[in-house]
């Protein structure tokens, strides 16, 4: 290695870190009755009134269609992964919470693959 003399080298490195870090956020969102398995829960196709509460405090309910900004691999042309989901800004973060009772449910599949597809692909599980 050898020492640069480049004064503006820390002030780039700083820039470039900037660029490079991650901004945004996938978290999951699932909803769950006292006594469900896992895979009841990616069953719920409704939350209570306690979880309804819940999202408002972590964002604001945002039209998926449409929607401009950050989506987290949600569709915004088609409706095809739900209508509304939660977002969230925090200083420079963009937050988007795959809930499970606001991705479509699927009658046929006890599984709810397509939920799974989702929320197990997140950062983390609520």
């Amino acid at each position: 290695f050898r020492k640069s003399n480049d004064e503006t080298l820390p002030l780039q490195l700083v820039e470039l870190e900037e660029r490079l870090r991650e901004n945004q956020f996938k978290i999951g969102v699932l909803y769950g009755k006292s006594g469900q398995t896992e895979a009841q829960m990616y069953g719920n196709e409704v939350g209570s009134p306690g979880f309804a509460k819940f999202l408002r405090m972590l964002g604001d309910e945002i039209k998926l269609k449409g929607w401009t900004r950050y989506s987290g691999g949600l569709d915004t042309e088609n409706d095809r992964t739900g209508k509304t989901t939660i977002f969230t800004e925090f200083e420079f973060y963009e937050i988007v919470f795959h809930v499970s009772t606001m991705l479509p449910y699927t009658p046929d599949d006890p599984q709810q693959l397509a939920r799974k597809r989702h929320i197990g692909n997140d950062i983390c599980l609520l």
